[in-house]
């Protein structure tokens, strides 16, 4: 129809605006109803006394039909889907989502701290700690600070906190180990490089993703690999 269409970052909802021979029209793409002055004004009011932009503060129309940027429209679309994903706690599609709008976005810091957060929900300490960290240090106004300050010193902490429980899971793990081999259940010749050992130089990440802690993952291969009666193993003390 080689019509010149532009899309409008309209509050509350995303509109098309035409330019005709005789003028500008602006349609609802959902439902291509064309919008007077008069609806168009109807549709704004909730926003704007949500807002205090009444009055004195009023601001013309036309201010609201201005032509969006394509970064703008897709920084919209993007905005829209990270808030279906919040409703749904979608944390890997909500993280996918705040991925790209940091790309977007890059001068967006409330984008790096909600992603920061995310990351948070999500057990990426590092990262989180990165985003919130990157958040406070490139934001002009930070109403939410000393909030965000606090999250990131318990997620040091919390992080500060696993390192030690991986070392004593360790720890503990050794020692079975130990106490295995002083009851001549499986000399260290049996546990090969690519069996035990190794797995437990690795940290408790892989035990952790089979549901097992350190020790409970020596018994399994020792009862497993190692065809070992569960009975002949030494009593764990709790």
């Amino acid at each position: 129809l080689h019509l010149q269409t532009h899309g409008v970052s309209f509050p509350g909802h995303f509109l098309i605006k035409i330019h005709l021979p005789k003028g500008q029209v602006v349609i609802d793409p959902f439902t291509g109803q064309s919008l007077s002055r008069e609806e168009l004004s109807e549709r704004l009011d909730p926003y704007k006394r949500h807002n205090g932009l009444v009055g004195d503060f009023d601001v013309p129309l036309g201010l609201y039909l201005q032509s969006a940027r394509p970064r703008d429209i897709l920084a919209r679309m993007l905005r829209n889907l990270k808030e279906i994903y919040k409703a749904q706690s979608d944390g890997p599609r909500l993280l996918a989502v705040q991925n790209r709008l940091v790309v977007l976005l890059p001068q967006a810091w409330a984008e790096y701290r909600d992603r920061g957060l995310v990351h948070a929900d999500l057990g990426h300490t590092q990262e989180a700690v990165h985003d919130l960290e990157q958040y406070l240090v490139g934001a002009d106004e930070v109403l939410d600070g000393d909030a965000i300050a606090d999250r990131i010193s318990a997620l040091r902490r919390g992080a500060a906190r696993d390192r030690v429980a991986d070392f004593l899971d360790l720890k503990a793990a050794k020692e079975r180990l130990d106490r295995l081999h002083r009851c001549g259940i499986g000399g260290r010749h049996d546990f090969g490089p690519a069996d035990a050992t190794d797995a437990l130089a690795t940290g408790t990440a892989d035990f952790a993703a089979r549901g097992l802690d350190a020790v409970e993952r020596v018994d399994q291969y020792v009862a497993v690999e190692l065809r070992v009666d569960h009975s002949r193993l030494p009593r764990r003390r709790r």
